[in-house]
């Protein structure tokens, strides 16, 4: 009776056993990124586990057949152990590609000394927003709310001019942060009655490409804000990088946020680059697309949060500072001139500083590159890689926007574990000199400060860019 019922246990841990193994076989299977030097090696040792745990199980010795179930038990733990790892970085990935809707909140403005108080006594008001490709989902739930009359600009300015002269206005949180920040004493003079949530689509796609053999140029967003991603603001890092996986090297071109260009689709006056993030990150790409006549591949936008937690997640960056400093954003910051270890947070008030530096945003953007060449250095070591992988990615679903496909993500993390490439990171800067002019977006009430760029290190750029991207 004792052997029958030692013969059941042992066939149900062997049962479980096999499960949890074909389960973890079909994880693997399905990830896509393990290389198959390694899956290999892998499934070789579930072998062999396997036949191990066979033998001491089906052995008569009582010590020796409850070493086998004890530690056929603790593998099979550690296969969903695992497996659950592998499923979570699946979904990590699921999210980050996936996340094609974007959430973008519209206030309702009226001036601050309006007896309006809600939204309903707009009633047979006229009241103003901006065409946009919201305009029509806007309208119909601000008609949903209110009957009143509906104007349509299509430019800031106007309808800027129009609410001081007592008209409501509708304007997208984004540039209403803007505005707040650009014209001095702004934000004393609106309160907002109402907030208009619009869901929309990102109209992104492009063709897949084989990221692991073709040079691609990717677009680097990093937004001024914490929270949600999905959302329009202010693009205040802008940063191209060429990667040719061929010759193994990456070249990161950082535009100042203050560059005095032609937002894409506009005529007339010239903006700030950040401001086209306002409009959406499509904006953004179309007009980084015009300064330099290159056709953008993909898009990466993160916010201060991907950065403070991708940072801690893999130890901390070194950074080698050319100036001593104590942060302005953060004063707890004390940068020494040399070797630095950084967090994330002391990571993020280096890369946001200006004031110490006598040619102020311009190396801003060198030192944003520095951060960006550390960070890739240290999460394309294979070491990183395998022990981190799921805490990165679990980091980036959150807080990480990009128009890669799946299939893109996977291989190129396939690449990067099988080869362990050393990549060539180099970096340059377009110029400019400062000066005060009206922009596009803020009008002519207020000179604002930009940078007109210096032509020369545009079309360096340009031809650099070139030169990655068709490097055999």
């Amino acid at each position: 009776m004792k052997n029958k019922i030692e013969k059941v246990i042992g066939g149900v841990v062997l049962f479980f056993f096999i499960v949890c193994t074909v389960y973890l076989i079909v994880s693997i299977q399905g990830f896509g990124i393990i290389p198959s030097k390694y899956i290999t090696f892998i499934y070789v040792i579930m072998i062999l586990l396997l036949i191990l745990s066979i033998t001491l199980i089906t052995r008569k010795n009582m010590v020796v057949y409850l070493i086998g179930i004890i530690s056929t038990l603790i593998i099979s733990s550690g296969y969903l152990l695992a497996t659950s790892y592998i499923n979570k970085a699946n979904h990590a990935i699921n999210q980050m590609v996936n996340n094609k809707v974007t959430s973008v909140n519209y206030y309702v403005l009226v001036k601050k000394d309006s007896p309006i108080q809600n939204i309903s006594e707009l009633k047979d008001k006229r009241v103003g927003y901006i065409q946009d490709n919201n305009s029509l989902k806007l309208q119909n739930l601000l008609f949903s709310k209110v009957k009143c009359t509906a104007t349509v600009y299509i430019d800031y300015n106007t309808i800027l001019n129009d609410f001081f002269q007592d008209v409501p206005i509708i304007l997208n949180s984004g540039y209403v942060e803007a505005l707040g920040d650009e014209i001095p004493d702004f934000s004393d003079t609106y309160k907002i009655i109402y907030t208009f949530t619009v869901e929309e689509e990102l109209d992104l796609e492009h063709e897949y490409i084989d990221i692991t053999s073709e040079p691609i140029l990717v677009y680097l967003s990093g937004m001024d804000t914490y929270g949600e991603i999905s959302t329009r603001s202010r693009s205040d890092v802008n940063i191209l990088m060429a990667i040719n996986p061929k010759t193994h090297r990456i070249l990161l071109v950082n535009t100042p946020r203050d560059y005095y260009v032609q937002l894409h689709g506009t005529t007339g006056l010239k903006d700030k680059l950040t401001h086209a993030g306002i409009y959406g990150i499509e904006k953004s790409i179309q007009t980084i697309e015009d300064l330099y006549g290159s056709k953008i591949d993909h898009y990466v936008r993160v916010n201060f949060n991907t950065l403070i937690k991708l940072i801690d997640e893999i130890g901390g960056i070194d950074i080698q500072s050319d100036t001593e400093f104590t942060a302005w954003t953060n004063k707890d910051v004390h940068v020494v001139k040399g070797l630095n270890h950084f967090n994330g947070e002391q990571a993020l008030a280096y890369a946001r500083e200006r004031y110490s530096y006598a040619t102020g945003d311009r190396h801003r953007g060198e030192n944003q590159q520095q951060v960006i060449t550390e960070i890739i250095k240290k999460v394309s070591n294979t070491k990183t890689l395998l022990s981190k992988y799921d805490a990165i990615l679990d980091t980036l679903s959150n807080s990480f926007e990009t128009d890669f496909s799946h299939n893109e993500l996977k291989s190129f993390a396939k690449m990067q574990l099988n080869q362990n490439i050393k990549w060539d990171i180099e970096s340059i800067s377009v110029d400019g000199v400062g000066a005060n002019q009206y922009t596009y977006s803020m009008g002519t009430k207020q000179l604002l400060y930009v940078m007109v760029p210096n032509q020369s290190t545009v079309d360096f750029a340009k031809s650099k860019l070139e030169l990655i991207l068709n490097e055999q």
